[in-house]
């Protein structure tokens, strides 16, 4: 009489040999204190995985902050050292600065004192330039009444000498003698001096007759214009006639 076959549902069933039959049964006979050693090993590599890493993050970051730090201290250096060499360099020249004011200074101080000087030279050369051919000046003579420029104002100036048209207050008066050809020549070599910048009120006070010229005489008055010798500032200078 043969067994009957009874069938395993089980995917896991083993084959078995004819006329035997297997149930399969599992179970973990390991120790609990096996199971919680290895359980304890795995968090611990965990832990140490976790924390070598934080170390390494760690480390990173202080080489980081360390490398600019010391970039930051080596741009200071270099900073400080310019400016020091830059000071070295302004006490080497303070020494001609002091003298460059101290040289403004007297100048300030001379033009100052001598606002009220007349370039005789300047002036004697511009007359003799304006003088036409065959007229020679013989002689000039002058005077600056006003110690400074434009002290005066327009109005008293003008009042005080109606032949001032310049505008400008009258600081000085000329005289000049010379020989011209003719009167007419004189009458020319006046209304030239009177463009000349710095005179004004030209009179012809004389014109005698000779053998061969005529001599004559005029009187000019000097304006404010006209001042303004060797130290005085070009800045002050007035335009004008």
């Amino acid at each position: 009489m043969t067994n009957p076959q009874i069938s395993d549902p089980s995917p896991f069933r083993r084959p078995t040999p004819a006329g035997q039959r297997f149930v399969d049964v599992r179970a973990n006979l390991l120790p609990p204190e096996v199971l919680n050693a290895r359980r304890t090993d795995v968090v611990r590599r965990r832990v140490l995985t976790a924390l070598v890493a934080v170390a390494v993050l760690i480390g990173l970051g202080f080489g980081a902050a360390w490398y600019q730090t010391h970039s930051a201290r080596s741009d200071l250096a270099g900073l400080n050292g310019a400016i020091a060499s830059r000071e070295t360099e302004q006490n080497s020249f303070a020494k001609l600065a002091q003298a460059q004011n101290a040289v403004q200074s007297t100048r300030t101080q001379l033009s100052q004192l001598m606002v009220g000087d007349l370039s005789w030279k300047s002036l004697i050369g511009k007359l003799q330039s304006a003088a036409p051919s065959g007229t020679t000046i013989s002689n000039v003579t002058g005077s600056v009444t006003a110690t400074s420029a434009g002290q005066q104002s327009t109005t008293t100036a003008t009042g005080a000498n109606p032949l001032n048209t310049s505008g400008k207050a009258i600081v000085g008066t000329l005289t000049l003698n010379g020989t011209a050809r003719d009167s007419k020549s004189v009458a020319a070599y006046a209304d030239t001096v009177s463009k000349i910048k710095g005179l004004t009120s030209v009179m012809v006070t004389s014109v005698n007759a000779g053998t061969s010229n005529v001599t004559f005489a005029m009187t000019v008055s000097l304006t404010s214009d006209a001042l303004g010798g060797r130290f005085t500032p070009t800045s002050t200078s007035q335009g004008g006639n």
